[in-house]
Formats: C-alpha cells, structure tokens, sequence
C-alpha cells in the first residue's frame, strides 16, 4: 500500500498552508495572510482551517491591527470551539482588547478562557494577565 500520508507527502492543501505559515513566520505577514485565506477560501472543510485562521489573526496582531484581530481569533474561537486553537485564539482576544485599552473585554475574554479551558497552557497565561488588569 503506497499512501502519500504515509511517506511524508503533503497534499496540496497541506502545501499551501505550509507555504502561507512559512511566509508569516519569515515576517512576510502580508503575503503570508493571503495565501492562508486562500488556503481557507479552497479548502474551506480542511482540518488545518483553524490553524489557518489562528495565523491570520497572529498577523493583524503583529501588525497591531488589534480590532481586525479580535475578530478572526474570535472566528476561531466561534467555529472551533473544541480545536487545540481555540483557547490561544481566545487568549489573543483578550490580549488585543488590552492592546485597545479595553480593559473591561479583555478581562472578560480572559476570564472566559480560564473557565472554558481550565487545564490549557493559555488559561494559565490568562490568570496572570487577568490579575494585572
């Protein structure tokens, strides 16, 4: 039995998604968002989505475009409840609402995840930042 999968082949999918991940992590966020939100837009049942969204977002916050990054994390958090994303998308909310000067949303959506996803690493980071604000 000859299973791409099983070599290490990528799918095309799977391709355009490393591609578009290797962009934004070489600090090409533009160009990197593009091709993840066309990896999304081709491959919209694919089980790398909502890492895809997860980096879009990771790229309007570095931009400190923080508003437009509220909203795709919070996508995450609203299609992928239960994906390993959800609770880092929903950590970055938070962050972006402080990085906004909405201290009274960030506490919120810190707060959230740190009784939605008790045990994740990011909950953690949530407890400290909460204790802050």
């Amino acid at each position: 039995m000859d299973i791409p999968a099983l070599r290490g082949e990528l799918s095309g999918a799977e391709r355009r998604y490393e591609e578009g991940l290797s962009l934004v992590r070489a600090g090409e966020v533009d160009k990197g968002r593009r091709v993840l939100d066309s990896f999304i837009g081709d491959f919209p049942n694919h089980a790398l989505v909502p890492n895809a969204l997860y980096w879009m977002g990771e790229t309007y916050y570095h931009e400190k475009r923080y508003a437009q990054a509220v909203l795709t994390f919070k996508e995450v958090v609203r299609r992928f409840p239960k994906h390993d994303k959800a609770a880092a998308a929903m950590l970055k909310v938070g962050f972006s609402y402080e990085k906004l000067g909405d201290n009274s949303n960030a506490r919120f959506y810190l707060q959230t995840l740190v009784d939605e996803y008790p045990d994740s690493a990011p909950a953690q980071m949530a407890r400290e930042r909460v204790a802050t604000l």
